[in-house]
């Protein structure tokens, strides 16, 4: 099996449980109640074996597509940043039961919010708040080490 079948394998179960239903490299929640889409994907890069974590959120009012895509959504982010640095590169030696159990936390411990909640409007206040703010801080680390280095 190779590393992304392996990832798909181990976190299907959790986004299963979660709601989503799986489509290619794709994983879609849909709330009838609040109209919304939830999506999460994982994208592959095109010059290594690493790959990214995405996610959004699409509002079908606004929605014109017959097909939901990750980078066609209203609100998405990317959570490789939640994750301890190289765990999604696969080209590097870190044990594999180490990685897939990090990952797999990843989505049980659900940082940002996103993968339990059912998109009310209090639910996806909280998950942009946390999103925004861990960006905040990446950005705020980033400017220090350029203060301190360049």
């Amino acid at each position: 099996m190779d590393y992304l079948t392996e990832i798909i394998e181990e976190i299907k179960p959790i986004l299963k449980s979660y709601g989503y239903k799986k489509s290619a490299l794709n994983w879609i929640k849909e709330n009838n109640s609040t109209n919304t889409v939830q999506l999460f994907n994982i994208q592959k890069s095109q010059f290594g074996k690493q790959i990214y974590l995405n996610v959004g959120i699409i509002f079908k009012k606004s929605y014109k597509d017959k097909n939901y895509v990750i980078y066609k959504s209203n609100l998405q982010t990317r959570l490789n940043g939640l994750l301890a640095k190289g765990i999604l590169d696969f080209e590097n030696e870190i044990n594999k039961e180490l990685r897939y159990n990090e990952i797999k936390q990843l989505f049980i411990n659900d940082q940002y919010g996103f993968f339990k909640m059912n998109c009310s409007k209090e639910e996806l206040v909280n998950y942009v708040t946390k999103a925004y703010q861990n960006m905040k801080n990446v950005l705020s680390n980033g400017l220090k080490i350029i203060e301190e280095n360049a």
